[in-house]
């Protein structure tokens, strides 16, 4: 691809402005009334800023954990396990841009638990084994990169 550096530059504004967007949908889910606030809050964030108009990959992991954390949330209200396995595969994709999204996929199964923990206990089970089988999609990529030993 060749695109230019400009180009690549307002690929990442439009990430950033999307992750706005995202947060706000998710606040909407929580509490509507802090959802202007929370776009606000990550639209004027000066090291989002400053990182937006540098070529990192900090806008792509700020969009995915964004979308991740919108699928989750929406999952946490209706216990609906489509959303937790989207939210699971963009948290694995999150993992891929930066490995600090790794160490979620261990602690949020655990967490699935326990906010299941007055339901069945064979239904939280399955919900925290869904959750992790769409973290294995990156742990299965990594054991691929070191065994082919790809870039």
């Amino acid at each position: 691809m060749n695109i230019p550096l400009d180009g690549i530059i307002l690929m990442q504004i439009a990430m950033v402005l999307l992750a706005a967007f995202v947060t706000y949908k998710t606040a909407l889910q929580i509490e509507p009334r802090i959802a202007f606030l929370s776009a606000a809050i990550i639209l004027f964030d000066p090291p989002i800023t400053i990182f937006s108009l540098t070529i990192l990959s900090e806008s792509l992991f700020l969009l995915l954990i964004a979308v991740f954390m919108y699928f989750f949330v929406i999952y946490l209200k209706g216990k609906n396990t489509g959303h937790l396995a989207l939210s699971a595969i963009f948290l694995a994709l999150a993992a891929y841009v930066r490995p600090v999204g790794y160490y979620l996929g261990f602690v949020l199964p655990l967490f699935i638990l326990y906010v299941n923990r007055s339901d069945n206990l064979w239904k939280s089970l399955r919900h925290a084994l869904i959750f992790f089988s769409g973290r294995i999609l990156y742990y299965r990529a990594m054991a691929d990169q070191k065994l082919y030993q790809v870039p």
